[in-house]
């Protein structure tokens, strides 16, 4: 018979990550092909069996729901119930009976050596916790020459019994990809109080949804996402109501983005399922965040802590999801209640701290910085504007898009160098691009138009966090802040839409983070290759700002030699930056031999006092020069204003696609800087 797949590479994985996972535990370490040999150790551990299609079924194989598998170098079998050696440097070995015989089957595929290793009886399971995407029937699974996967998506109603059959078809790729169609709602004169006449509007529209379950079905990667949020939608549906609890400086934040992510989830889950028992523990979650439970929730009429107006933002936001997917479900006290919610509680407090600047409120400061903050109040204030615009009777909506989008083009459109380096930190970039993303998505969508909001220069900063990722993590310099648990990286997917750069598509589908609903709207389900193919391996980001490189020897390779460094100035970075002129990271070996302190506590006396020179900022281990990977001079701090100059330069060299790219002996980047001035005037002789 005949089957239909496709293939999809996916990059490396992460091995203590995916231990940490706490569902699939797989350890790909040290996987490498020669001449189309597999040659590798693989552990398994903690399998579930779930189908992956609803049309694909196996009645004969064993049921492996509750078995601990063990597929490594060791020859003792150490699990429960399953266990034995899948293969090791090319040689099957055996394994229980109740797998039957193994085989091995080799190929080329776009140019590339690939090996399948299968069991004849394996029941049809699937697990999708890490980096990359697991693809098991009972006939076989792909391995890629890099140690990860290849994902054969099989469309046929029933799987032949015949490993031969299996082995026969798989010698085709079929190159089909399912794409989404044009948006039906393409306004002549976009204005951003004009919104689409249906629903929902906000980033997901009703011609989307509409083919969505189609395209889950025949991509492996959304259907990856959607079991992720399905998953975590009924992790958060057994939870209790959060409970509001002031935490220190960062006021009811955390308590904001842990309802965003149930109220995205619940709102998601609904619409593809249609059962409004989505509907109605939202309901509970948002009515309890309104003050209208059964415990208090912060002070009446200001419940979502405008103090700490990031709060508020989020808050806005989470309601905003939640009255537009869910529109349809919402009875006409429900709307009102939200809608009123909305505007009492986020956008009139919008609309004063914008008109009450000099009050004693002061709330509304984050209108002049170029940064998350301003991304962050500005969406938030916009997501809950356009849900609620035709419905509001105040005016309110129309009169927060009048400042929110202006505002936005002065200052968080700013926040990205014209490098593309975010002005803050790499951290810092994740809330920020996650705001700008969700806000000019949800203006395209519900407008049809973004109002220059997606300037190139993200397009750059999709290209910074590109480079700013190392194999071990990130050249985290400066503040890496509290944990931003609810931002992901996928505003990557949305600039790689917007831009039509594939790239930034295929570097974020593989990240641990990607599974949530934005993704499931910003991916491009058509786009295919590997991120690293014809990737430079070093870049210079020029912008004096921050000035920095980063070099590497791979990129496909979470054993590469990186190294990264910068110079810059110490102001313009919102008080989140170090005196760390010269600082570097180095990573080897999948180990980080350099690295940075990060962030200290921020409610230290003075730790967000000012950038000058005598800054109480500057006292803190963790921010003064003494701290940084840098030279110090007679233990003084460097000078705030200096600007250091730099030499860069690169041999250019380019991965390809192949995955195991080595080095050449000319392969070659520098980065020098002159920090003389950065001393205020001291020298050191040798």
């Amino acid at each position: 018979m005949a089957l239909d797949y496709f293939t999809t590479p996916v990059s490396s994985v992460d091995a203590e990550r995916l231990f940490s996972s706490g569902r699939l535990m797989i350890n790909c370490i040290q996987h490498q092909m020669s001449s189309g040999t597999f040659q590798s150790q693989m552990a398994i551990g903690s399998w579930f069996c779930t189908p992956l299609l609803p049309d694909l079924s196996n009645p004969t194989g064993p049921d492996c729901s509750a078995s601990t598998w063990d597929y490594s170098t060791s020859t003792s079998e150490r699990h429960t119930e399953r266990s034995g050696v899948l293969a090791d440097n090319g040689e099957s070995r055996s394994v229980p009976e109740i797998f039957g015989a193994p085989w091995r089957w080799e190929t080329i595929i776009d140019g590339l050596p690939f090996i399948a290793i299968g069991y004849h009886q394996f029941r049809f399971c699937d697990s999708f916790e890490f980096e990359g995407m697991l693809f098991i029937d009972r006939c076989f699974v792909l391995f890629s020459p890099w140690g990860n996967l290849i994902i054969p998506l099989l469309r046929a109603a029933a799987i032949s019994s015949t490993i031969t059959t299996v082995i026969a078809s798989s010698n085709t790729v079929r190159d089909e990809y399912q794409s989404w169609p044009s948006d039906p709602f393409n306004p002549s004169s976009p204005s951003p109080t004009s919104v689409r006449p249906d629903r929902p509007r906000i980033i997901a529209p009703a011609y989307k949804w509409e083919v969505l379950p189609s395209i889950i079905q025949t991509n492996p990667y959304l259907h990856k996402w959607n079991n992720t949020i399905f998953d975590d939608a009924q992790k958060y549906y057994d939870q209790p109501v959060k409970s509001y609890f002031v935490d220190g400086g960062n006021g009811v934040l955390d308590i904001a983005r842990e309802i965003k992510m149930r109220v995205k989830a619940w709102a998601y889950v609904y619409r593809i399922t249609k059962d409004t028992k989505w509907v109605d523990r939202t309901w509970i979650e948002l009515q309890n965040a309104a003050g209208n439970g059964t415990s208090p929730f912060g002070d009446p009429g200001n419940n979502w802590y405008t103090a700490h107006f990031l709060d508020v933002a989020e808050f806005t936001s989470a309601f905003a999801i939640g009255y537009d997917w869910m529109y349809d479900a919402w009875t006409p006290h429900q709307r009102d209640s939200i809608m009123w919610s909305i505007i009492d509680l986020g956008l009139q407090w919008g609309v004063k701290s914008y008109n009450d600047q000099n009050s004693h409120w002061n709330f509304g400061w984050w209108q002049n910085v170029n940064g998350n903050w301003n991304c962050v109040c500005n969406a938030g204030l916009t997501l809950g504007a356009l849900a609620v615009i035709g419905d509001d009777p105040t005016g309110t909506a129309e009169t927060i898009l009048s400042l929110t989008v202006p505002n936005s083009k002065k200052n968080c459109v700013l926040a990205p160098s014209s490098d593309g380096t975010w002005s803050e930190t790499p951290n810092y970039w994740y809330f920020g691009t996650t705001a700008h993303s969700e806000m000019s998505s949800a203006l395209l969508t519900a407008t049809g138009n973004t109002y220059d909001l997606v300037d190139p220069k993200f397009a750059m900063t999709a290209l910074y966090h590109m480079h700013v990722s190392a194999p071990t993590g990130q050249f985290d310099y400066g503040d890496t802040g509290p944990n931003k648990f609810s931002t992901t990286a996928n505003s990557m997917m949305f600039y790689g839409s917007y831009f039509k750069e594939p790239r930034y598509l295929l570097f974020q589908r593989d990240r641990v983070d990607v599974g949530e609903p934005w993704s499931m709207f910003w991916y491009d389900p058509s786009v295919r290759g590997a991120f690293w193919n014809d990737m430079p391996f070093d870049h210079y980001f020029d912008d004096d700002l921050d000035q920095w490189a980063a070099m590497r020897s791979n990129w496909a390779d979470s054993h590469a030699l990186y190294v990264a460094m910068k110079a810059g100035k110490h102001v313009g970075h919102q008080t989140h930056g170090d005196l760390d002129a010269g600082t570097f990271v180095l990573d080897a070996m999948g180990q980080r031999w350099a690295g940075e302190l990060g962030n200290g506590d921020y409610l230290s006396e003075g730790y967000f006092s000012s950038e000058g020179q005598d800054s109480h900022r500057w006292l803190y281990y963790r921010k003064r020069t003494e701290g940084q990977n840098t030279l110090v001079v007679n233990n003084d701090n460097q000078n705030v204003w200096a600007q250091p100059t730099v030499k860069y330069d690169s041999s250019g060299d380019r991965q390809g696609l192949n995955y195991d790219y080595i080095p050449g002996t000319n392969s070659t980047a520098f980065f020098v800087t002159d920090l003389t001035g950065t001393y205020n005037g001291q020298y050191v002789a040798f």
